[in-house]
């Protein structure tokens, strides 16, 4: 079954922090609402839809610059797919490359390459896409823009 791949916490706080405003359906809460917490989630971070309101659950668009709800405590930030993040990136003259390289016993690793006017770089080894793609975004987002 193929599913979307979301950005972790931490990519999505260093999205927000350099300006990522794009809607997205999920987000993450630094703690979370009342609306989903319960004694086993409490004060831990969760990706979840966004809620209108304590009573209505049903998932909508959410941008970082929207006002957040008094019922959450903490921050709240846009969660987007990898996509998303990497089509952003793109729209700021910053391109990745993520590259299957050499096959072995236990499976393939990956590769990234980020290509802008200021730099070319290739690093990293990652046993998944995924993991590839979180790395490259960290990257990019903490040292690019």
């Amino acid at each position: 079954m193929t599913t979307e791949d979301y950005v972790s916490y931490e990519v999505a706080k260093l999205l927000k922090e350099k300006g990522f405003d794009e809607p997205t359906t999920f987000v993450w809460y630094q703690h979370l609402p009342v609306s989903i917490d319960c004694k086993n989630l409490a004060n831990k971070k969760a990706r979840d839809y966004f809620y209108h309101d304590e009573t209505t659950e049903h998932n909508s668009s959410y941008k970082n610059s929207r006002h957040k709800p008094e019922y959450i405590h903490g921050d709240i930030f846009s969660c987007p797919t990898h996509q998303m993040a990497m089509k952003w990136l793109r729209e700021k003259g910053i391109d990745i490359v993520i590259m299957p390289f050499l096959k072995f016993k236990e499976g393939r690793i990956y590769l990234y390459e980020v290509h802008s006017e200021t730099a070319g770089l290739r690093a990293g080894r990652f046993e998944t896409y995924e993991q590839a793609v979180e790395a490259v975004l960290k990257y990019c987002l903490t040292y690019m823009i």
